[in-house]
């Protein structure tokens, strides 16, 4: 496919794409390639992917880092834009006193053990959610974004575990655990929602 920028992102495009192939051919061209895959899905989610001379711009400032996925920048912005239309919410989230409590290292430790197992099932339908999207997807193209969220989750599912077990939670004890109702009501929330609509 062949991009296709603005005067302004194009500009920024080959100051970035020059800056890299300073450091390495190998670097330039996988930011080039990064970009490529990032239109794509740009014109697969025109309303939730974010402008690609932001992502430029993202690339330049911060150095090139490879991620696992692009979509983790998307995620990023498309979350502050959460925060900014939800301010007094994330104040009464990021000031709740688990949270200073974690902070100062004064939690104790089987509000934490919840937590983890409480997070394990959140992961669970998280990934049904995604499943969801899969079945709605009207094209490839959709069904692999899904999918590679979904693969993304598979292998933090794996680090949970493992996170698990060193505060002494072990798998079964996780199987067991009861669904809070905090944890039912967001979480069918989201599925709900997933549900109802026509499409995504």
């Amino acid at each position: 496919m062949k991009i296709k920028f603005s005067k302004f992102s194009k500009e920024d495009f080959n100051i970035a794409f020059e800056y890299y192939k300073k450091e390495s051919e190998s670097l330039a061209l996988k930011f080039k390639n990064d970009i490529k895959q990032s239109l794509k899905r740009i014109e697969t989610f025109p309303r939730l992917y974010p402008r690609i001379n932001d992502m430029i711009q993202f690339h330049y400032k911060y150095k090139y880092k490879m991620k696992k996925f692009i979509i983790q920048r998307i995620k990023m912005t498309f979350t502050n834009k959460l925060i900014k239309n939800s301010q007094s919410y994330w104040k009464e989230y990021t000031q709740h006193k688990f949270i200073k409590k974690l902070a100062k290292g004064t939690l104790p430790l089987e509000n934490f053990q919840h937590y983890l197992k409480q997070d394990y099932i959140y992961l669970f339908h998280y990934t049904r959610a995604f499943a969801l999207a899969v079945y709605k997807s009207e094209n490839f193209e959709q069904m692999n974004a899904s999918r590679e969220a979904l693969n993304a989750i598979y292998d933090e599912i794996e680090l949970h575990i493992q996170y698990c077990k060193k505060f002494g939670i072990d798998e079964k004890s996780i199987y067991e655990e009861k669904e809070s109702p905090a944890c039912i009501s967001y979480t069918r929330y989201v599925l709900f929602k997933r549900v109802s609509r026509l499409s995504l």
